[in-house]
């Protein structure tokens, strides 16, 4: 199962590279975190970069699992300034099975 989140710059400045993303499984209501991604290069206004993260047989993740991604700010090393805090969590989504052909 391939996971995938958009880091969108929603904002008027250039976003630095280094933009950390978690992978998140939500079970019963608990949220555990996965794997970490980052930005690999800068994103100017409106530019959009899909990070992955395949999922390992150690997640033990099913295909019944709710999954989502979230910014990563650490409070104490600020990297970039944004304007909206309310945009750094995805809704939780299902795996999508796609038959291969």
């Amino acid at each position: 199962m391939t996971l995938q989140a958009s880091v969108r710059n929603l904002g008027l400045a250039l976003l630095p590279a280094g933009v950390e993303v978690g992978f998140f499984v939500r079970k019963a209501g608990v949220e555990t975190l996965l794997a970490q991604a980052k930005t690999d290069a800068p994103l100017f206004p409106g530019q959009v970069k899909v990070l992955e993260y395949v999922a390992q047989a150690a997640d033990a993740v099913t295909l019944k699992d709710a999954f989502f991604a979230r910014i990563l700010v650490d409070p104490q090393n600020l990297t970039f300034h944004e304007c909206r805090e309310d945009n750094n969590t995805s809704p939780d989504v299902l795996a999508n099975c796609q038959s291969v052909q």
